[in-house]
Formats: C-alpha cells, structure tokens, sequence
C-alpha cells in the first residue's frame, strides 16, 4: 500500500470523529481538514467549528463552555483550547468556566494553550509554545508564556 492511500484511509477514520460530534449535537462546517487523532472533552453541543477548519493531530478542544473555532482557523499539532478551570485563590478549588472563540483565519500553532474566556482575533497567529491568557488583538502575532503581543502582521 501506498502512503498515499493509507493516508486516505486513515484521515476517513478521524473524519468520523467530526460525524460523531455532530450526531452528538456540535455544529460543524463543510470542508473540515483533519490531520490525526484529537480530543474534545465536555460537552460536544458547545462546539461550533466554521467552515475549511484545519485540525491537526493530538489537538485537545475543552467544551466545558462554549467554543467558537471560526472559518479558516489552522489548529497545529498538539495545540490545546480550555473553556474551564480550577479557581487558585480558594480552597477547596472550584470549576470556572468561560466561553472561547478562536477568529477567522487564526492559527494556534504547535503545542500552544489558549485559555478560558479567552477571544483570539482574526488572522492572528498563536506562535509555537505559548500560553495565551488574554484576548489577541486581530492581525498580530502573539508568543510567549504568557503569550504577548510581539508584531503587528497583514
């Protein structure tokens, strides 16, 4: 078997992953990418995922609240979107929980986080290994941990 066909077979595999969490009652667009295995926790009825998405392997989509990924968002390798979290001020610790919405043309790159409440702005890139604990203007580039803004681009 060629690599080419065994891609083909396996990327039908993990495009049943977006049916069953579309029978599960998220809303998903036409034309999603995906790239490998990932993971979505929570509750599938709070995804919504836009048109010609990208999804890379090992991504990890927390739905504990709602999560907005908007058209043409890149969702590189091992990248990580929470909706929720543990309370650090009080003991015992307890759940919060935010909305996320990633926007149009975004790309969160490679093993990056985004946390709750978070809003990523359209066609900003998320660099490689950061933590973004804060809205992301639109058009900029963010990196670091905590992810900061570095450039403005387009």
């Amino acid at each position: 078997m060629f690599y080419g066909e065994y891609e083909k077979i396996t990327n039908f595999f993990y495009k049943l992953q977006l049916l069953k969490l579309k029978i599960l009652g998220a809303k998903i667009g036409k034309n999603i990418k995906v790239y490998g295995k990932f993971f979505v926790a929570g509750n599938p009825k709070k995804l919504s995922i836009g048109d010609n998405v990208t999804i890379n392997h090992g991504v990890f989509l927390n739905c504990r609240d709602h999560l907005t990924i908007e058209e043409g968002v890149r969702l590189s390798a091992y990248s990580k979107i929470y909706t929720a979290a543990l309370t650090i001020d009080k003991i015992p610790r307890k759940h919060t929980q935010a909305p996320v919405r990633i926007g149009k043309n975004a790309w969160i790159a490679t093993n990056s986080t985004v946390l709750e409440g978070v809003t990523v702005g359209e066609n900003s890139i998320i660099a490689a290994h950061s933590l973004l604990t804060s809205d992301a203007e639109a058009n900029s580039l963010y990196q670091g941990v905590p992810a900061i803004k570095v450039k403005n681009i387009l």
